[in-house]
């Protein structure tokens, strides 16, 4: 039982540091465009509106707040898998007015394996508490 223990301990420490470089990986890729919206507004509501998407000036707002919450929870480490819900319909609205590219696929991708990895890590920790 102790080596039970000790193997599924060695697992959560695995899974807890996957998703630490998770993080700061998509911290990494997130942090110019998120800076971008907030320091250079108008050039960023002149793009949304180039692609064509609704309410150029508020989108730009909602998206930028989004990424720059994620930033800050993916940071400290909380709620990360709010962070990355939330992400999740912003990577999916870049993709189908800007287009695919490997940024918004790896920042999707991203944050479903980090929502899966906390589910994951939730589901051990339930399993101690019940030992």
């Amino acid at each position: 039982m102790d080596d039970n223990n000790r193997s599924e301990e060695s697992q959560q420490t695995i899974i807890r540091l996957l998703s630490l470089g998770l993080r700061l990986g998509l911290i990494a890729i997130l942090l110019k465009p998120a800076m971008s919206k907030a320091l250079t507004y108008e050039r960023s509501v002149s793009l949304f509106d180039a692609l064509g998407i609704p309410l150029p000036g508020l989108m730009v707002v909602i998206a930028g707040s989004i990424q720059v919450l994620a930033i800050v929870l993916f940071l400290i480490g909380r709620l990360e898998p709010l962070a990355a819900g939330a992400l999740v319909p912003v990577m999916i609205v870049a993709m189908l007015f800007a287009g695919l590219d490997w940024k918004n696929a790896t920042v999707l991708i991203g944050s479903l394996v980090i929502i899966i990895l906390e589910i994951k890590i939730s589901r051990t920790q339930n399993n101690f508490t019940h030992i």
